[in-house]
């Protein structure tokens, strides 16, 4: 009788572990869905950053400006026009990384941002990329 007492005990306490190790994986799987999700928030965060500050016609000038050519700029405008590009670069660092990770989807990207795709680079919604 103590022997089969001790097998369902043994059952019971399998069974416990078991239900344990898949709530485990489930908790997982929501902390991982989490994370994206903030991942995702920050991105769009920055991308709005970068948007807003463009807004200011000063800087937007200076972008304009240093697009056709840079060496016209004066110094400072310069360093506005770097550091601007430098944060744009940034955003594109961070966009391919969250992409590749699986954190941010090509829908997400094509239609949240801003920026858009240069203009020598299209982008399909079918996740090829073409030069034109």
């Amino acid at each position: 009788m103590l022997n089969k007492s001790n097998q369902w005990l043994t059952l019971l306490a399998n069974i416990g572990v078991v239900a344990g190790i898949v709530f485990l994986a489930f908790e997982l799987q929501q902390n991982n869905k989490q994370l994206e999700l903030q991942s995702y928030q920050s991105w769009v965060a920055a991308n709005l950053e970068i948007n807003a500050a463009l807004t200011d016609p000063a800087l937007s000038g200076i972008m304009a400006r240093g697009h056709l050519n840079s060496v016209n700029l004066s110094n400072e405008s310069f360093i506005a026009y770097a550091m601007l590009n430098m944060s744009v670069m940034q955003m594109a660092q961070s966009t391919d990384y969250l992409y590749r990770s699986g954190s941010l989807k090509l829908s997400a990207i094509a239609f949240s941002s801003g920026h858009g795709a240069p203009p020598q680079v299209n982008i399909d919604l079918n996740e090829s990329v073409h030069e034109t």
